[in-house]
Order: structure tokens, then C-alpha cells, then sequence
């Protein structure tokens, strides 16, 4: 009897540190796709001689159709002449798998030179 309540208390401690895991790993891959959205997004407001509106809906349904919408930006409007550099702001949420902790929210910046004459 005393080694089944054993068991069952193992696989029991098995199973919630391999849900941490995976949700620690979730979010570490999650955190890694920052990089492929703001790739996306200086690609996009190069090409839009500044953010936007076209630019700002562009990199807006980017994140909706690739990334669940995990990605805001927070840089409204901001247009320059050529080759000048473009500084903007942007949130990302990261949410947690598996168990339930709150959504991480994160902001970053980046830069982008205006590419339209």
C-alpha cells in the first residue's frame, strides 16, 4: 500500500516539474520570436518611408496572422526624409502554457532608417 501512495506521490511531482518546464520553454520560444517581429516591422517602415498608418497596419496583421497578436506597437506616427533613422516602441505579451501565471508583458525599442524618397 505504502509503495503505490509512493508512486503515485512521484508521478504526481513528474508531472508538475514537466509542465514547468514546458511552460518555461514556451515562453523562452515565445520570447524568441521578438527578433522575427522586429525584423518584420524595420522591414515594413523602411519600405512606408516612416510608421505609418499603412506601415503601422501592415506590421499590425503581421502580428495577428504569425504571432496571435502577441506584438502592440506603441509608436503612433513618426515619418522622416531618407536614410534618417526611425526610432519606435512596441509591447509584447508573453503568455504562459500549461499553468497559470499571469501574462508577462515586455517592451522594447527599435530602429529603422526611412527608405522612400
Amino acid at each position: 500500500m505504502q509503495a503505490g501512495v509512493e508512486f503515485i506521490g512521484k508521478l504526481l511531482a513528474m508531472v508538475l516539474v514537466t509542465m514547468f518546464i514546458l511552460t518555461v520553454a514556451g515562453a523562452i520560444i515565445q520570447f524568441g520570436d521578438k527578433s522575427d517581429f522586429k525584423q518584420y516591422a524595420n522591414f515594413s517602415i523602411e519600405r512606408n518611408g516612416g510608421i505609418t498608418d499603412a506601415a503601422l497596419t501592415d506590421i499590425q496583421s503581421y502580428s495577428d496572422e504569425y504571432f496571435n497578436g502577441r506584438f502592440k506597437m506603441l509608436t503612433t506616427s513618426d515619418r522622416k526624409s531618407y536614410g534618417e533613422q526611425l526610432n519606435y516602441e512596441f509591447e509584447m505579451y508573453i503568455t504562459p502554457i500549461f499553468m497559470d501565471f499571469e501574462i508577462i508583458t515586455l517592451k522594447d525599442t527599435g530602429s529603422a532608417s526611412s527608405k522612400v524618397r
